[in-house]
């Protein structure tokens, strides 16, 4: 008997076969140059249609990566498209996190005295005609103030109001924007939710995003107190509300903690053992959110397969996906540089 998602998730599992798994890319004896990484790319679910577009002639990192990028936005372009109205509402909420990524770029680029024009020709359609943005005007925006006016008629006016003076700092604190930013586009989304998603839906995301911010906190509170040198009453201001596990009692732990060994502790206690990845190069600690989320994710799925949550996550693998062949494309790049060029990078 046909439902509301037989359409969508049938298309989801084709999808989702032709995945390349770290272990594929890895095992991939051919891959030696950027050339090879691009041919990969010609013939893999979303990257084809960006390879395309792109039509490259010169093959490196900073050519390659972002058409990388740009396949998974053509994959959840391609769900988009094919999904129902209402099923589009809860795409559109998880769309933001590219959203969010285009902005940081765009930002970035504009920092970095080049032109905010970023290549997302079929994201950027939609950004525009779904989501409010003015393309034109932030592809010709040559400061900081010129992105920001530009993205008035968005989601992200609000935010920007409270934080402009901060934007227009020279030089910019990127460190410490992004992780407001971050929280920001992780509240919206976590109070949009219950208007997107079905009862049941609704019970299991919250789990997985609960858990989310319960990371986004832990990294924010580690990077703030032990790189940044903030006191915890500093710290204090850029923290979301207590989500999952990490109530306001083990906030205080964490921001109480006198070293790294301590931290890690109050990590173990609240069942976050796994995200602990410690540094033997720099002995630090760092938070490695990716596994335990998906795992999470995949069991939360098990429970509500008729629904929008394993369209999430195939988005989700996607962008693991993409990821690696990122890491993959950087790693050759630069073993391909010349002992004497490696100096200068």
């Amino acid at each position: 008997m046909m439902n509301d998602y037989t359409a969508i998730l049938t298309k989801v599992r084709a999808m989702r076969s032709k995945l390349l798994t770290n272990e594929e890319i890895q095992n991939n004896l051919s891959l030696k140059k950027i050339e090879d990484i691009y041919q990969v790319l010609q013939k893999t679910e979303g990257y084809n249609r960006a390879a395309r577009d792109a039509s490259l002639t010169e093959f490196t990192p900073r050519t390659v990566i972002p058409i990388i990028h740009n396949g998974v936005y053509y994959t959840f372009l391609k769900l988009y498209r094919f999904a129902s109205l209402e099923q589009r509402k809860v795409l559109k909420l998880y769309g933001i996190k590219y959203e969010a990524d285009f902005i940081k770029k765009v930002v970035n680029n504009v920092l970095a005295n080049k032109d905010s024009k970023i290549y997302f020709k079929g994201f950027t359609n939609y950004l525009e005609k779904s989501r409010h943005f003015d393309i034109s005007r932030i592809e010709s925006a040559t400061t900081i103030d010129e992105v920001l006016d530009a993205l008035n008629g968005t989601i992200y006016a609000d935010f920007i109001e409270q934080n402009r003076s901060s934007l227009q700092e020279t030089p910019i604190d990127s460190n410490v924007l992004n992780v407001k930013f971050d929280q920001f586009v992780a509240m919206y989304i976590w109070k949009r939710a219950r208007h997107v998603f079905s009862e049941k839906e609704l019970k299991q995301f919250k789990k997985y995003y609960g858990s989310f911010v319960d990371l986004i906190n832990i990294e924010s509170i580690y990077r703030l107190k032990f790189i940044y040198k903030m006191n915890p009453d500093e710290i204090r201001n850029y923290i979301l509300p207590p989500s999952r596990q990490l109530d306001e009692a083990m906030i205080e732990e964490l921001l109480q903690a006198n070293n790294q060994l301590s931290f890690e502790r109050v990590l173990r206690s609240m069942g976050y053992a796994e995200v602990i990845v410690n540094d033997k190069r720099t002995n630090d600690l760092r938070i490695e959110e990716s596994e335990f989320l998906k795992d999470l994710l995949r069991f939360l799925v098990r429970s509500c397969r008729e629904s929008m949550l394993p369209i999430l996550e195939y988005l989700e693998d996607k962008q693991r996906e993409a990821t690696y062949l990122a890491q993959i494309t950087e790693n050759i790049g630069w073993n391909n540089v010349k002992p004497v060029e490696k100096e200068w990078v």
